[in-house]
């Protein structure tokens, strides 16, 4: 009897050690495998390449994260701050987040982390000095899912694939002359709101609100010329000045003849000639930002100074546009 005993014993044993995977052989640590919800990121394919989070949640950033189990929010899943690594594995914090005894869950996620976020509606600002990798990346506001929510219960790592939802403004300044030094110029994107609105359920972006301000794109300017910021979507009235550029002896400033709108998930390049001690604003790019499609390309600005708009060839809107 004892023999019959240990042999069964012995065979449970092995049962429990051969759900693990081979290098998985620690048993505490295989009992409580399951119950903790595993995490990994992606950024969906951005336009530009080489500028900062393109294809992967930048290491310096932190991910805030919301598990709900239907109306309540799972152990560990109240607006849990989780860093992201070079691959984009995340780590909570503090604590872990767990599955519940059964049942599917929804998660939601977002980036840069907010203290004080809730799982319903939140503010969100952009910063007015985008200068530095961490002005930029603390204004790049990402909401990330699974592939489809609820979620069934999965002892693999559960993938959220973020995308970003507010506007990218890159402005591109060329000399028309070798006699302008522009290098040491301090580059400005004038006035645009710089808050909004984040349903975290829902992932529904609120309207431009707050006062407008200045933002600082390149302090200095540089030897390429360009800098970008991320800016709250928005429709900027005719008449405003959209540019400003100091320089050692003067400031140039470039205003729209007419308004201009900036869409969510966009990339939006504006290009200005430096000509005859004014900013000129050339041609300008939209593509989407998060696949490679360019949506319209102007060529020129007519005589009034207003945009003459073309489709680039692999369009996908109707063949009018937003920047006239």
């Amino acid at each position: 009897m004892k023999d019959r005993l240990y042999i069964a014993t012995a065979l449970l044993t092995l049962a429990v050690l051969s759900a693990c995977s081979a290098d998985e052989t620690d048993v505490e640590r295989c009992a409580t495998r399951g119950n903790v919800i595993s995490l990994t990121s992606t950024l969906a394919v951005t336009r530009a390449a080489g500028d900062l989070q393109t294809t992967q949640i930048d290491t310096a950033v932190e991910v805030g994260v919301f598990g709900a189990d239907g109306t309540s929010l799972v152990t560990g899943g109240n607006n849990a701050a989780y860093t992201v690594s070079s691959d984009g594995n995340l780590t909570a914090k503090a604590g872990t987040m767990e599955w519940p005894a059964t049942g599917s869950i929804s998660l939601y996620a977002y980036a840069p982390y907010r203290s004080g976020w809730t799982q319903g509606t939140d503010d969100f600002s952009v910063a007015t000095d985008q200068t530095t990798a961490a002005g930029y990346l603390n204004s790049d506001l990402l909401y990330g899912t699974p592939a489809a929510n609820p979620v069934e219960q999965t002892e693999d790592a559960v993938t959220l694939t973020f995308r970003h939802l507010l506007s990218k403004m890159t402005v591109k300044v060329v000399k028309a002359d070798e006699e302008t030094d522009i290098t040491d110029a301090v580059l400005y994107i004038c006035g645009t709101h710089t808050g909004t609105t984040l349903n975290l359920a829902t992932g529904q972006l609120g309207e431009a609100s707050g006062e407008t301000a200045d933002i600082r794109i390149a302090s200095p300017l540089g030897q390429d010329n360009t800098a970008c910021a991320v800016v709250v979507p928005q429709t900027i009235a005719a008449g405003t000045r959209l540019v400003r550029m100091l320089l050692t002896d003067r400031m140039l400033s470039a205003t729209v003849t007419s308004s201009v709108t900036l869409e969510g998930g966009k990339a939006y390049t504006f290009t200005f000639k430096v000509e005859n001690a004014e900013l000129l604003l050339g041609n300008v790019t939209v593509n989407n930002w998060m696949t490679d499609d360019t949506w319209e390309e102007t060529d020129a600005v007519d005589e009034t100074g207003n945009v003459e708009s073309s489709l680039g060839d692999d369009a996908a809107e109707p063949a009018r546009s937003k920047l006239r």
